[in-house]
């Protein structure tokens, strides 16, 4: 996948693109796709270098992304705003895949943080 330039062709674009309401699950599996393209590697791995490489050019794809055709963290984030609103209001109000969204979001920063440091 990073190979064929997922992230900045195809993962980014339809995320700036298709985030509204009426594209939630679409936006959610783009957010999946960055998650899965920004994994740390194993450190058992055979090609941990080439591994981190392409994690750190993930994110260089993703801040290259937002200076030239729109802002990709503004959107992502935007995201967050309906589950962490209803966790504030009541969990009562929760939905259950609140959580899980949440996770994949602490996921993906821990992945561009690690990434960042590579």
């Amino acid at each position: 996948l990073h190979a064929w330039d997922v992230l900045e062709k195809d993962a980014l674009p339809l995320l700036l693109t298709y985030h509204g309401l009426d594209h939630e699950a679409l936006s959610l599996d783009a957010i999946k796709l960055l998650v899965f393209l920004t994994l740390p590697p194993d450190s058992d791995a055979a090609n941990v270098i080439d591994q981190k490489r392409k994690s750190r050019a993930a994110l260089e794809a993703m801040v290259r992304f937002r200076a030239t055709r729109g802002d990709v963290f503004a959107v992502l984030f935007s995201r967050l705003a309906g589950p962490l609103e209803r966790h504030e209001d009541s969990k009562l109000r929760a939905r259950e895949e609140d959580g899980k969204l949440v996770q994949l979001f602490v996921t993906l920063v821990r992945n561009l943080l690690l990434a960042s440091q590579s």
